[in-house]
C-alpha cells in the first residue's frame, strides 16, 4: 500500500484568519499559501486514505467521502477506526467498555462483539474525512 508523502508540491491559498458563518467579512489581504497534504498527515509517514461505501457510519460518515487514517496513532475507545475482523474490513467507532466491539453509527446496524476466536486487527484511526459538497 503506498503511504502519502508528508509534503505534496502544490500548495494553495487559505485564508489566515476564520470566516464567520454569519456576517461577511474580507479576506484579501489575509492568504498565506497552504499545504493541504501536510495538513492531513501531519507529518506521519503511517497515513493512507480509503473511499467509503455503505451505510453504517451515515450520522458521520457517508458513501463516497475519503477518509484519512493514521496507522500510527493508538485507538481508544470513541476513536473511529479501519478494522479488520476476520479477513473483511469495515469502519466503525472502537469500544473497550464493557466488551471490545466495533459499534455502528446508524442505529440499523448491530455492533460487532470481538471475541477471542476472532481474527481481529485495527489497521489505523481515521483522522480525517474528506467530502465533496
Amino acid at each position: 500500500m503506498n503511504q502519502l508523502s508528508r509534503h505534496s508540491r502544490k500548495l494553495s491559498q487559505l485564508a489566515s484568519v476564520a470566516i464567520s458563518c454569519g456576517a461577511a467579512s474580507d479576506i484579501s489581504n489575509d492568504l498565506e499559501l497552504f499545504d493541504f497534504n501536510e495538513y492531513l498527515t501531519a507529518g506521519s509517514d503511517g497515513v493512507f486514505y480509503v473511499r467509503v461505501v455503505g451505510d453504517s457510519m451515515e450520522a458521520e460518515i457517508w458513501t463516497g467521502d475519503l477518509l484519512v487514517v493514521n496507522r500510527n496513532r493508538q485507538a481508544r475507545s470513541g476513536d473511529k477506526v479501519l478494522a479488520s475482523v476476520n479477513g473483511c474490513f469495515t469502519v466503525k467507532i472502537f469500544s473497550e467498555l464493557p466488551k471490545l466491539r466495533l459499534v455502528a453509527a446508524n442505529v440499523k446496524y448491530k455492533s460487532i462483539e470481538i471475541t477471542r476466536r476472532d481474527d481481529f486487527q485495527i489497521f489505523g484511526v481515521i483522522t480525517h474525512i474528506v467530502r465533496k459538497v
